[in-house]
């Protein structure tokens, strides 16, 4: 459930793309969802181990706290090589941008259901 945090406020928080630009733990949360849920179906495994069925964005994470740059044969999303994506990092701030919105200035509730 999305509920507004404030009904009678007039102004919504809107955040530039050099605030987004620092939410490197979202980035991750963006990414490992793409990587989890492809455009086109491919075999994990084989590229990201194990644990590829978990949900983990700290894989994007370096250790100095920034984001990590996989090669795009390892990440389809974006497709890779000379055919890859012009728009991928328009892409990425515009979702960084509604998650960001919608984190700020609503209040979200989960059910209190687990996941199936």
């Amino acid at each position: 459930m999305i509920i507004p945090a404030d009904k009678m406020a007039a102004k919504w928080w809107k955040f530039d793309s050099k605030e987004l630009n620092k939410l490197v733990y979202l980035h991750g949360a963006l990414c490992e969802a793409l990587r989890l849920y492809p455009p086109v179906p491919f075999q994990h495994k084989s590229i990201w181990g194990d644990d590829c069925l978990e949900f983990k964005p700290q894989r994007w994470i370096s250790e100095k706290g920034r984001i990590k740059h996989e090669p795009s044969y390892k990440f389809l999303a974006f497709n890779a090589g000379p055919r890859t994506c012009l728009g991928k990092e328009v892409a990425f701030t515009q979702m960084k941008a509604v998650a960001a919105a919608i984190i700020h200035n609503y209040n979200v509730q989960g059910s209190g259901r687990a996941a199936t």
